[in-house]
């Protein structure tokens, strides 16, 4: 199974080919009205993950259970944001990449190194 829910003391595990990253920074996502979508996507995450693959991994940052209101780790899930150029306000966000997830630097190889898929949005090479 190529799913990870990453609580936040724990790294990113290394040993993989690719990582896809489900980055939700918009804490609009949080509210109660939405939280059949977050059930929803982390469900998406889920079944995602079963099929990528053994060398593949997903990831679903997190401090707790996966679809509790206050799991969600925002600080950290910003964090890729911004590293990545994402308006935290936007999202979420889902970004594919062959390099290991804290190696992407915008300012360097980023163009080359990921794809971002807001969504409701076509994708777009960050």
């Amino acid at each position: 199974m190529g799913a990870a829910i990453e609580e936040s003391r724990r790294d990113i595990p290394r040993h993989y080919k690719s990582w896809t990253l489900f980055l939700i920074c918009n804490r609009n996502w949080f509210k109660a009205n939405k939280q059949q979508d977050l059930d929803d996507l982390h469900s998406d995450f889920l079944s995602f993950g079963d099929v990528i693959g053994d060398d593949n991994l997903a990831v679903w940052l997190t401090k707790k259970h996966p679809t509790d209101e206050n799991a969600i780790d925002v600080a950290r899930n910003v964090a890729f944001c911004r590293r990545y150029d994402l308006a935290p306000s936007g999202g979420p966000y889902i970004v594919f990449t062959p390099k290991y997830p804290r190696k992407i630097q915008i300012r360097s190889v980023c163009h080359l190194a990921a794809w971002c898929l807001r969504l409701g949005e076509w994708p777009k090479t960050i």
